[in-house]
């Protein structure tokens, strides 16, 4: 039997594999930041349900340019704020 941790990071693994781009580890601290799929920058950081940072602006990652997908994913005013609620979809 797997530890709890090690079977959704395996999970995790699977869904990347299988072509998903956004892929989370629910409730491990390591797996809850957001990621671009191109480039692999940090998009959003969070803690917790708290967003810490978001680097996403105009709906396409800073780094490398690729669409975002997902509602409600702009960058708010200044780089620290409280939670966003958000809704994915292409």
């Amino acid at each position: 039997k797997l530890h709890p941790t090690v079977a959704i990071e395996y999970a995790v693994e699977i869904g990347k594999k299988a072509g998903l781009e956004y892929v989370y580890q629910g409730n491990v601290r390591e797996g809850e930041n957001t990621y671009c799929p191109r480039c692999g920058g940090l998009l959003i950081k969070r803690d917790g349900f708290n967003t810490v940072v978001n680097k996403i602006k105009n709906g396409t990652c800073p780094y490398c340019g690729k669409h975002i997908a997902g509602r409600g994913m702009e960058k708010s005013k200044d780089d620290f704020h409280q939670s966003v609620s958000t809704s994915w979809r292409e």
